[in-house]
C-alpha cells in the first residue's frame, strides 16, 4: 500500500538553521531527487500507492544566533546535554517546536506524503529529555510535558489522515497521538534480530489495535 522513501535522500548535514526552519533541512532533498518531493509523490500516487517519508527526531547541527545563543538543550552550567543517538538535541520548548517542528510536519503534508515514520523518537525521550531529568535540569513533569507537546504538535500539523509511525519501541507516551509504534530493531537476516522481532511481537500483541498498531 505504501512506498516509503527512507534514509539517504536528505542533504547533509541535517541542521536546525536559525535563518529558516528544520523543514528546509528535510524537505529539500539532495541531487538524487532533482524534481523534488511533490513530483515523487504524484508519481507514486499515479501507481495507485501511497507515498511515505522517513525522517528523524535527531539532527546533526544547531546553528547559533548572531548573539551566540541557540536552541540546544543545556544544563545550568551552560553545557549542552548529550545523549545516546542524539547529536543536536533541541530544548523542545514551545517556541522551538513552533518554529522548527510544526513547519516540518505541515510541509510533509503539503508535499503530498500520506505516511511519516519519525525515527529516534525513543532517543529524544529516553536519552535526551530523561538525561536532562537525571542531570537535574528539569523535573519529570517538565520532561513529560515537553515530549507530549512535541508529539501532539506533530499530530496537529499532520492532521488525522496521515499515518504517523513513532520509532522505535513501545512508548506509552505516544498513545492517542501516533497511529503505530515500531516495536523492534531494524530488520536483518541475523538470528538476534529475527528473535527480537518475534519476542516483541508476542509481548505487545495485547496492545495491537487498542493502544496503537504495532
Amino acid at each position: 500500500q505504501y512506498i516509503q522513501i527512507d534514509d539517504g535522500y536528505q542533504r547533509l548535514p541535517v541542521k536546525y538553521p536559525v535563518t529558516s526552519s528544520l523543514a528546509d533541512a528535510w524537505l529539500i532533498p539532495n541531487d538524487d531527487f532533482p524534481s523534488g518531493f511533490k513530483s515523487v509523490c504524484e508519481r507514486i500516487k499515479a501507481l495507485g500507492l501511497r507515498p511515505g517519508l522517513w525522517i528523524s527526531a535527531d539532527a546533526e547541527e544547531i546553528e547559533k544566533e548572531a548573539d551566540g545563543s541557540d536552541i540546544r538543550l543545556r544544563g545550568p552550567d551552560g553545557k549542552r546535554v548529550t545523549g545516546f543517538w542524539m547529536r543536536a538535541i533541541p530544548d523542545c520548548l514551545p517556541g522551538t517546536i513552533e518554529k522548527h517542528i510544526v513547519p516540518l510536519y505541515r510541509g510533509i503534508v503539503e508535499k503530498g506524503f500520506e505516511y511519516v515514520k519519525t525515527d529516534q523518537i525513543r532517543h529524544l525521550l529516553a536519552d535526551a529529555l530523561h538525561e536532562a531529568v537525571r542531570g537535574g535540569i528539569m523535573t519529570n513533569d517538565e520532561a513529560q510535558g515537553r515530549f507530549r507537546n512535541y508529539m501532539e504538535r506533530c499530530r496537529d500539523a499532520l492532521g488525522e489522515d496521515v499515518f504517523y509511525l513513532a520509532s522505535w519501541g513501545v512508548l506509552s507516551e505516544v498513545v492517542g497521538v501516533a497511529d503505530a509504534c515500531r516495536i523492534s530493531a531494524d530488520a536483518s537476516t541475523t538470528w538476534k534480530a529475527v528473535r527480537m522481532q518475534a519476542i516483541e511481537s508476542a509481548r505487545w500483541w495485547h496492545a495491537h489495535r487498542i493502544l496503537f498498531q504495532t
